[in-house]
C-alpha cells in the first residue's frame, strides 16, 4: 500500500474542497439562471408594468382610458372589416378605429 507525504494529503483535502465548491457554486448558478429565465418571461414582464402603472395614480386612470379606447378601436376595425381585402373597406375600418378611439379619450378625460 502506498503512503502520502502530509503535504500531499493536504494537497488531496484541498482539491476535493475545491470540487465541492465548484459544485456547489455551479448548483447556485442554475438557479441565478432559472429566476432570471422566470423574470424575463412575457407574461411576468407584462404583469410587472401593469404593477408599476397602477402604483402611479396619476397614470392610472389615465392609462385605463386610453387601454379601453384602443380595445374599442380595435373591435370596431374587426367588426367593420373583418378578414376582407377590400382596400375601401379597410379604410373605413380605420376611420372607424380612428374616430371611435378618439371620442372615448375624450369622454374619459372630461
Amino acid at each position: 500500500m502506498k503512503t502520502y507525504s502530509k503535504e500531499q494529503q493536504k494537497l488531496y483535502v484541498a482539491i476535493v474542497k475545491l470540487k465541492i465548491r465548484q459544485k456547489e457554486d455551479f448548483n447556485q448558478l442554475k438557479i441565478e439562471i432559472d429566476e432570471v429565465k422566470k423574470s424575463l418571461k412575457p407574461t411576468r414582464i407584462i404583469t410587472q408594468a401593469v404593477k408599476n402603472i397602477y402604483s402611479d395614480k396619476k397614470a392610472k386612470s389615465g392609462t385605463i382610458g386610453r387601454i379601453i379606447s384602443l380595445v374599442t378601436g380595435l373591435v370596431s376595425h374587426k367588426i367593420i372589416a373583418g378578414n376582407s381585402s377590400s382596400t375601401s373597406r379597410n379604410l373605413l375600418s380605420y376611420v372607424a378605429q380612428y374616430l371611435v378611439s378618439k371620442l372615448l379619450v375624450n369622454k374619459i378625460k372630461k
